[in-house]
């Protein structure tokens, strides 16, 4: 396990401290999906969580279709998103916060679990301060392309937009194209942005594009 477990704690506890007072449920996620225990957090004090938690052991074997709907509001999911069992089907409806803590992970399941209301949260990209703004208040983000047969498997890191900028790839067929990029809040659209791809006008020599695209598909 590659994880930065002192990162994801630095923004658990920030998180916990902006609630203040709040019940945690921990769920552990391995080849089944198991209720563990619960904790009163009081003045955002989560020491006892923290200690339960450096007490877990990982065994590195993940099967998303056991994660499931649960009675709470809100989801934190420390993971890489890399699933080790079957296909990548979670049935969840619930906002989901995935946090990166790990330098190799599968970002686009990630975004794929995240989209409907919640956002992944990069740690290796982004500080605790940076994150905790992105939970907390009601963050623009982008819900994908409006149909366009010359472009297919279009992939974001991460679909909330992080201090003005967004990065997406995909793969063009046509040497020239338009996109419709969606923007909105929740999975309502509020607007649409058109970007011009022009294959000829915009070549590299510098880096292999391909391999950009694939280190979004699995970073």
């Amino acid at each position: 396990m590659d994880r930065n477990h002192e990162k994801e704690f630095a923004l658990l506890e920030k998180y916990l401290k902006w609630i203040d007072d709040v019940k945690v449920q921990v769920y552990t996620l391995n080849n089944t999906f198991t209720k563990a225990k619960k904790f009163k957090i009081r003045n955002g004090n989560f020491s006892d969580l923290k200690s339960y938690l450096t007490k877990i052991q990982y065994d590195g074997g993940t099967d998303f279709e056991t994660l499931k709907n649960i009675s709470e509001d809100e989801i934190l999911l420390f993971s890489d998103g890399i699933s080790s069992f079957g296909d990548f089907k979670p049935n969840v409806n619930q906002r989901i916060y995935s946090i990166v803590s790990s330098v190799k992970a599968n970002y686009q399941n990630l975004v794929k679990l995240s989209a409907k209301n919640g956002a992944v949260l990069n740690l290796n990209q982004n500080t605790a301060e940076v994150l905790l703004k992105n939970m907390t208040f009601d963050n623009l983000r982008f819900l994908g392309i409006e149909q366009n047969e010359s472009v297919s498997d279009i992939v974001s890191a991460n679909t909330t937009i992080t201090n003005g900028n967004l990065s997406i790839a995909g793969i063009l067929y046509q040497p020239k194209t338009t996109l419709k990029l969606k923007f909105g809040y929740g999975n309502k659209v509020e607007f649409t942005q058109k970007v011009v791809l022009n294959s000829y006008e915009n070549r590299t020599q510098n880096w292999d594009i391909s391999k950009f695209w694939g280190q979004y598909k699995i970073a």
